[in-house]
C-alpha cells in the first residue's frame, strides 16, 4: 500500500506541476497584457506641452515684461532728478537771488524761503496765451492764497525756474483778489500762492 501511495503522491505532484505550467499566458495573451501596461504607464505619466500651447502664454509674459519697462522708464524721465544737502540749498539761494527785485531787503527776504517750496524752485509760469506769472513775493517770501479768494481754474501748465533746467507740474487759478488776480498751485506739494503777471 505504501507503494501504491507514493505512486498517487508523485502524480499528484506531476498534476500539480502540469496544471501550473499550463496556466503562464499563451503569446496572445502576453501581446495584450503588455499593450495594457504601456496605455496605463501613459496615461499616468505627465502630459508634456507643445511648444505652440506654450508659445502663447510666454509671448503674454514678454509682453507685460516689456510694457512695466516701458512705464518705469518714461516715469523715470518725467520725473526732476532728486538732489538733497546743503549744494542744493547754496544752489536754491543762488536761483532766489538771481530772481529778485534788485532791492537788497527782497532779495534777503525770498533767500530765506525754504528749499522744499514748488515756488522756490520754479517761481514763473508760462500760460498758453504766452503771458508770464511769478509767484507773489512778500516780506516772508512768497504769499500763500487762502482757498477763499481761489476762483475757478484756468489751464495746467509747467512752472520753471530762472535758468529754466528744470520743471515741475502746476495749475493755474484765477482769484478774487485784485492785487494778486492770480493764484498757482503747485502739483508735487498741493500747496498754492498768489502769482502776479510778470
Amino acid at each position: 500500500m505504501d507503494d501504491s501511495r507514493f505512486h498517487a503522491e508523485e502524480s499528484l505532484e506531476k498534476c500539480l506541476a502540469d496544471a501550473y505550467e499550463s496556466m503562464s499566458p499563451d503569446e496572445e495573451a502576453r501581446r495584450r497584457m503588455l499593450a495594457e501596461l504601456l496605455a496605463a504607464s501613459e496615461r499616468r505619466a505627465p502630459k508634456r506641452r507643445s511648444a505652440r500651447r506654450a508659445l502663447i502664454p510666454l509671448a503674454a509674459c514678454l509682453v507685460l515684461a516689456a510694457g512695466i519697462g516701458a512705464l518705469t522708464y518714461a516715469s523715470s524721465l518725467t520725473q526732476p532728478p532728486s538732489s538733497g544737502g546743503a549744494a542744493t540749498i547754496a544752489s536754491i539761494n543762488d536761483e532766489l537771488k538771481s530772481a529778485a527785485p534788485s532791492s537788497a531787503d527782497e532779495a534777503q527776504s525770498e533767500s530765506g524761503a525754504a528749499p522744499s517750496d514748488g515756488d522756490a524752485r520754479h517761481p514763473f509760469v508760462t500760460l498758453s496765451s504766452g503771458e508770464r506769472l511769478r509767484v507773489a513775493l512778500g516780506d516772508d517770501g512768497p504769499l500763500p492764497a487762502s482757498p477763499e479768494i481761489v476762483g475757478e481754474e484756468l489751464e495746467r501748465t509747467v512752472a520753471t525756474g530762472p535758468g529754466v533746467t528744470a520743471s515741475s507740474p502746476c495749475t493755474v487759478f484765477a482769484t478774487s483778489d485784485p492785487a494778486h488776480p492770480y493764484a498757482i498751485r503747485y502739483d508735487e506739494n498741493g500747496v498754492t500762492y498768489l502769482a502776479d503777471p510778470a
